[in-house]
């Protein structure tokens, strides 16, 4: 299921067209949630000047959302998606960005992500992974930069 849910969102990403593709920003990053995991790059497309969609991948994940602009600096919005080690059986967090030069210009961005991933326990390395539908809080904060 995480293979497919991947496949399909590059996939969309890819077949955009050209005139799609003007009307987003790519990003890369760093944290946890919103650049899919520790590390990577996000793709938002802008459906008008309020309303975006964003699909990231990263070292250790990926990342669909959502954001609704609040003002020239600030979106607040959704990110659902799958983190190795961090969220494997997924997660969904309402996310909070900052973006220093404006939303939809080239610039820094930094944000708070909080909201419930299932819990299968702390096992990073050498260690039985438990299997659990245990939900429990999480929270990340996020640095990065827009193209």
């Amino acid at each position: 299921m995480k293979k497919i849910s991947l496949a399909l969102a590059l996939l969309a990403i890819t077949s955009m067209s050209q005139s799609a593709l003007a009307q987003g920003k790519f990003s890369t990053g760093v944290g946890l949630y919103e650049f899919g995991g520790h590390t990577g790059v996000k793709y938002r497309y802008s459906i008008d000047d309020t309303h975006k969609l964003s699909a990231s991948a990263g070292l250790i994940g990926y990342s669909l959302g959502y954001e609704y602009t609040l003002s020239e600096h600030v979106t607040a919005g959704l990110a659902l998606g799958q983190q190795v080690v961090v969220a494997e059986d997924g997660y969904l967090v309402a996310k909070f960005n900052y973006y220093f030069q404006g939303v939809d210009s080239a610039s820094w961005v930094i944000g708070l992500s909080a909201g419930v991933k299932e819990d299968d326990g702390d096992c990073f390395v050498f260690c039985e992974k438990k299997d659990t539908d245990k939900i429990e809080g999480t929270m990340g904060i996020h640095l990065g930069y827009q193209f």
